[in-house]
C-alpha cells in the first residue's frame, strides 16, 4: 500500500471523457507540442502565497478549458519546489485540487512549526522535524519517485552537504542516475541506487531540511555505504528554481530535451514573498555569531533569487517584469534576443507578494504598517498565515490573467476536442 487512502484518489469520480481527457506522464514529458512548467520558491509558512496563487491559476484553467475538474497536474508538463515548494510541488504532481493542497498546509504548519521543550537556541534545530517527517508519511506513504501516482513531472531540491553539491531530483526515467547500474566489478554491488528508488517523503523531508530550524536529512545513496546528508535545497542557488527548471527542460543532460522559444516553452514562477533581508547597523554589530551568520545567509539566498529573476527577465519579455534593483530596474527593453538577433528563449511570468506597503496598499486596498510587515515575514510562524493569504488572494486577483496562458500552449486539438 503506497499511501494514506485519504488521499488515495484526489477527486470526486468524474465522467469516463474527462478522466479520458487527463495527460499521461509519458506525454508530459515526451509526448510533441509546447511544455508547461510551474516553478514554486521556498519560503517556509509563506507558502501560503503561493497556495493564493495556484487557486488563482487553477480558476482560470478551468474556466478556460470548460473543464470543472482540471487539476494542475493536468496543465503543466513540469511542477518543481525547494523547501515549502517541494511539499505543495509534490502535492500538485499527484494530483491535488488547489483547495486540498491549501487545507493540506495550513495543517502541515501547524503541527509542525512547535518548538520542542528541549530546543536550545543556536545548539540545536528550533523545530522537531518528526512532525514533519509523520506528516509526510500520511500524505505520501512509501510512494517512490518512479511511482505512477506522479500525474505530471516532478523536481525536488535539496542541498547535499557531505559533498557539497545541489541535488535536483525528478521522476524522468531518462535522467542518467534514473536505474539501478550494474554491479562494479571491483566491488560486486552497484555504485549508487537509483533514483526512481528514492522514496518522496524523504526527497520532500531532505528539501525542507532549513538549517537551524530542522536536523539535517541522510538519505541511502549507496548499498551498505554511509548515508547522504541533506539540507533545505535553499541553501543554493536554487530557492527560487525556476531556472535550473528552464535548465532542466533545455539541456540535453537532463534527459528532458524540450524546444526552448516563446511559443514551445511557458515557465509560471511563484515567490513566497518579496521582502530583501536587511540587518540594521544595532543589529549587525550585536548580534550572536551564529544568528548573524543565519541572518546574512539569507540574504545571500536573496541575492540567488534576484539574480535568478534578472537572468529570466532578460531572456524573455514577461507582461509584468519584477524590479531588480534601482540602477538597472524591470529591464523592460533590455531584452538580449533584441541585441542577438532572436526572439525570446520562452513565455515568462512571476507571481509574488510583495512586503512592502506602499505595494500592498496599491496592489491589494490593505492598510500595512511596516510593524505589520516585518511579522508577516515570519517564515516560520504560523499564525501570520491567514493575514498573509488574505493580501496574496487580492493580489492574485489583479497579478494573475488568462492572457498569461496563451493559446499556443493549450493542450493539444484532441484534448481540446473531448474538453468540448
Amino acid at each position: 500500500m503506497e499511501g494514506n487512502t485519504a488521499f488515495a484518489d484526489h477527486r470526486d469520480a468524474a465522467p469516463a471523457v474527462l478522466q479520458r481527457s487527463h495527460p499521461t506522464l509519458h506525454k508530459h514529458l515526451f509526448g510533441p507540442g509546447p511544455k508547461r512548467i510551474l516553478s514554486l520558491d521556498g519560503g517556509g509558512v509563506l507558502g501560503v502565497i503561493e497556495i493564493a496563487f495556484i487557486e488563482k491559476i487553477e480558476a482560470i484553467l478551468r474556466e478556460r478549458t470548460k473543464n470543472p475538474r482540471l487539476v494542475l497536474s493536468d496543465y503543466f508538463d513540469l511542477i518543481g519546489g525547494t523547501s515549502t515548494g517541494a511539499i505543495i510541488a509534490t502535492a500538485l504532481a499527484i494530483g491535488m485540487t488547489a483547495k486540498q493542497v491549501k487545507n493540506l498546509y495550513f495543517d502541515f504548519a501547524g503541527a509542525i512549526f512547535r518548538r520542542p521543550r528541549t530546543s536550545v537556541p543556536l545548539v540545536t534545530p528550533q523545530f522537531h522535524a518528526g512532525a514533519l517527517a509523520s506528516k509526510l508519511y500520511y500524505i505520501l506513504g512509501d510512494r517512490q519517485l518512479r511511482s505512477e501516482d506522479l500525474k505530471t513531472g516532478l523536481a525536488i531540491i535539496a542541498k547535499r552537504i557531505d559533498t557539497g553539491s545541489p541535488w535536483v531530483l525528478t521522476n524522468n526515467p531518462r535522467a542518467r542516475y534514473w536505474e539501478d547500474p550494474k554491479p562494479n566489478p571491483k566491488t560486486g554491488k552497484p555504485d549508487y541506487i537509483g533514483n526512481k528508488r528514492y522514496k518522496l517523503r524523504d526527497l520532500v523531508r531532505a528539501s525542507t531540511s532549513a538549517p537551524f530550524y530542522f536536523s539535517p536529512k541522510k538519505i541511502r545513496i549507496v548499498e551498505d555505504e554511509p548515508e547522504g546528508l541533506f539540507v533545505d535545497g535553499g541553501v543554493s542557488a536554487y530557492n527560487n528554481p525556476s531556472l535550473q527548471l528552464l535548465m532542466l527542460a533545455g539541456i540535453k543532460g537532463y534527459g528532458f530535451n524540450w524546444h526552448i522559444g516563446k511559443e514551445d516553452l511557458l515557465l509560471i514562477s511563484i515567490g513566497a514573498g518579496w521582502a530583501r533581508p536587511r540587518i540594521s547597523l544595532r543589529e549587525g554589530t550585536r548580534s550572536w555569531a551564529a544568528l548573524l551568520a543565519v541572518k546574512t545567509l539569507r540574504s545571500v539566498i536573496w541575492d540567488s533569487h534576484v539574480n535568478t529573476l534578472k537572468l529570466l527577465q532578460w531572456i524573455s519579455e514577461p507582461r509584468r517584469p519584477w524590479p531588480i534593483d534601482t540602477e538597472i530596474g524591470t529591464l523592460q527593453g533590455e531584452f538580449l534576443g533584441i541585441r542577438l538577433g532572436g526572439k525570446e528563449l520562452l513565455t515568462f511570468q512571476r507571481y509574488d507578494l510583495d512586503f512592502d506597503p506602499e505595494w500592498l496598499k496599491k496592489e491589494t486596498g490593505e492598510d500595512v504598517t511596516k510593524e505589520e510587515a516585518a511579522q508577516l515575514i515570519d517564515i516560520m510562524n504560523p499564525a501570520v498565515m491567514p493575514r498573509v493569504y488574505e493580501l496574496a488572494v487580492k493580489s492574485a486577483s489583479s497579478q494573475v490573467l488568462v492572457d498569461d496562458f496563451p493559446t499556443a500552449f493549450d493542450t493539444s486539438p484532441r484534448h481540446r476536442t473531448i474538453l468540448s
